[in-house]
């Protein structure tokens, strides 16, 4: 009984949202909810469910409000979930994808397969700081000091950093050589992962290191040589210059280094060009479509797929693996650290409850010595890799693993 179709919105205030009881059991007690946010239909067996699923999975919502700048950083206010007081951490999109795998398999008595092994995760570290000098590093380290007291006023975060004064005095570079521990900690485990580097520092808010500085180029070969994959983290300025994200998988390519995948720096990317310049550079994937201001799915899907490209009315040829949870969000959500793991744990059970994989985690390099965030940030992530319902590694292994399953469906990509 389900409208097989999808609808075009100009505005926010074309879509008005009421909730539906959910009438299939098994998808009730899959994700822990009775009730679904509906946008098109009149009722329940008439809800016009691919409009549903395209509404969240080509961040429509989003795209019509794109010439209202927010500086390139979409605030969560004005996400569908933001908008309509939605829960981040439940998949709308996953859960109607099942709704409607659920009618098809009944109308041909099909029998849906469990999950049969593990599900991928991409596990990717931004590199935000390298430690140049001595002094560069005492300076990170007093200023998260001051930040801990002015901005954040969180006490127990700022003992842990006046300590680390007192104990690494008079060098502070070691508190901030991350890689060489973290890929130590990945191997054991054995685990792989992405790194992603800027490679340019002209923003502020860009990292503090180019790709000219021997560190970078150290730095980028410790991975590589442990078989862990490179990816470029899009500096702060490529959201606002067509053509400099171009520039910069230029400069990579001309040293020499592959890159498959891309993330924005601070999420920040422009709806009118960034996506078309991943397209065209023929990038295999990226990993920009997450929350700054909290953890969950943005895009309403627990899986990799393609965006959807407006212009063109097709998808775009590389494919999204959402970033799902951040250690940083965790930290600003809850600095009180009451509720970080459950959290954490809500969005992998849902990923796990979809049953697809090809999210993505991040986990900033800085996290691992105290530096930047709270210790507990340490063993939050050394549990969640100890997860056995995924397979942590590197996007590449993810991409190859979909790009057949898509292709078998008439879909193209790079």
């Amino acid at each position: 009984n389900f409208i097989l179709s999808y609808q075009d919105i100009k505005k926010t205030s074309d879509l008005n949202l009421r909730w539906e009881l959910i009438q299939d059991e098994i998808i009730k007690r899959k994700y822990g909810i009775h009730k679904i946010p509906v946008f098109f239909g009149s009722n329940y067996s008439q809800t016009d469910i691919l409009s549903e699923i395209f509404l969240w999975i080509s961040l429509q919502f989003e795209y019509i409000q794109r010439d209202n700048t927010f500086d390139n950083i979409y605030p969560f206010k004005n996400s569908l979930h933001g908008f309509f007081n939605l829960n981040p951490k439940i998949p709308y999109a996953s859960i109607w994808i099942d709704i409607l795998d659920k009618k098809i398999s009944d109308y041909y008595n099909k029998i849906q397969p469990e999950n049969s092994s593990n599900i991928f995760i991409v596990n990717s570290h931004d590199i935000d700081f390298l430690p140049k000098s001595n002094f560069n590093s005492f300076f990170r380290l007093f200023k998260n000091y001051i930040i801990s007291i002015i901005k954040l006023k969180d006490k127990n975060y700022s003992k842990q950093l006046k300590k680390l004064f007192f104990k690494n005095f008079p060098s502070y570079s070691k508190l901030f050589d991350n890689i060489e521990i973290l890929l130590k900690l990945e191997n054991e485990n054995n685990i792989k992962g992405i790194y992603n580097f800027l490679i340019e520092d002209s923003h502020i808010k860009d990292g503090n290191y180019t790709y000219k500085d021997e560190i970078f180029k150290s730095s980028v070969k410790k991975c590589i040589e442990n078989g862990f994959e490179v990816g470029l983290h899009g500096s702060y300025s490529t959201s606002d210059i067509k053509g400099k994200l171009t520039d910069e998988l230029g400069i990579l390519k001309s040293e020499g280094i592959e890159i498959n995948g891309v993330r924005q720096h601070w999420l920040r990317f422009n709806y009118n060009h960034y996506f078309n310049e991943v397209n065209e550079n023929k990038i295999k994937y990226d990993m920009t479509i997450g929350f700054n201001e909290t953890n969950g799915f943005r895009s309403g899907l627990a899986a990799a797929y393609p965006l959807y490209d407006f212009e063109n009315e097709t998808n775009f040829k590389f494919l999204e693996f959402p970033l799902v949870l951040m250690e940083n969000t965790l930290f600003y959500e809850d600095k009180e650290k009451f509720n970080w793991y459950e959290k954490t744990e809500k969005i992998l059970d849902n990923t796990y409850s979809f049953g697809s994989g090809g999210v993505s985690i991040l986990w900033h390099d800085s996290a691992f010595q105290g530096t930047n965030f709270p210790f507990e940030f340490i063993e939050l992530y050394k549990k969640i890799i100890q997860d056995k319902r995924f397979e942590f590694t590197d996007g590449k292994t993810v991409y190859n693993h979909f790009k057949p399953l898509y292709e078998n469906n008439k879909i193209e990509l790079n």
